[in-house]
């Protein structure tokens, strides 16, 4: 999982057996801390359940947006917050549009 600075979203990838990336799930998220351990750092987020999927053809999915609205209803947050999570959504796909996958090739 890649997690942008200053970004609401993190981005994790799916290989293909061929080693290449074949699709790219967006997920907005909200309150991330990194904090250093023993061991390195540990991660920590709330997944708020909206992702925007990008397709090695480029073409872009909407996934989880009945969780989106239990987890909102859920935590109490109103439509505020619902409308400002589906906006994140459309900011990245608008952003990555034109952008190709990002190809990491497996050793």
């Amino acid at each position: 999982m890649l997690f942008p600075k200053g970004e609401n979203w993190c981005v994790f990838q799916v290989m293909g057996s061929e080693g290449l990336v074949v699709r790219e799930h967006f997920m907005v998220i909200r309150g991330l801390k990194a904090e250093k351990t023993a061991d390195g750092f540990t991660l920590s987020f709330e997944e708020l359940f909206l992702e925007a999927v990008r397709t090695k053809n480029g073409s872009w999915l909407r996934l989880n947006e009945g969780e989106l609205k239990e987890t909102v209803h859920d935590l109490g947050l109103g439509a505020e917050e619902y409308c400002k999570i589906c906006r994140t959504e459309r900011e990245i796909r608008i952003r990555f549009k034109n952008s190709p996958l990002f190809q990491t090739k497996l050793p």
